[in-house]
């Protein structure tokens, strides 16, 4: 049985684009965490809430150092994901590959999900009421 042949060592510059690869992934599943935090915490989603109506005029106390802590575990998380990348390997081509098609499949959820109703639909669209319902209220 032979040894099976080495692979060839990688070039500078591919092993620059996996990198920039690796961070932009990083960068990605850090904004779907923001997502998730955002949308699963209230004291984030009133902070955010209050600076999307308000502006940054005027902000109540507390809204700023939550927004603050919010954001500096954001960059932590894509620092984190960027070590464990590299680390433990996944910097390689058919791992990027398969976190970006994992970060592709998010992505088209969050599209195809849309939270806003834009339409809010009456109860007599869904169901209408039947003849004489007001005058028998």
């Amino acid at each position: 049985m032979s040894d099976p042949a080495p692979h060839a060592p990688s070039s500078a510059w591919s092993r620059t684009i996996r990198r920039l690869l690796l961070c932009l992934l990083s960068v990605a599943f850090a904004f779907y965490a923001a997502l998730l935090v955002a949308a699963t915490s209230d004291k984030v989603h009133s902070a955010l809430t209050v600076v999307a109506h308000q502006g940054s005029n005027v902000l109540p106390d507390g809204t700023l150092s939550t927004l603050s802590c919010y954001a500096a575990v954001q960059v932590l998380v894509a620092v984190f994901l960027v070590w464990a990348g590299i680390s433990l390997g996944w910097d390689s081509w058919r791992g990027l590959g398969a976190a970006g098609l994992a970060a592709g499949i998010v992505l088209a959820y969050l599209v195809h999900d849309d939270p806003a109703v834009r339409r809010v639909a009456r109860i007599e669209d869904v169901g209408p009421s039947f003849p004489g319902a007001e005058q028998s209220f």
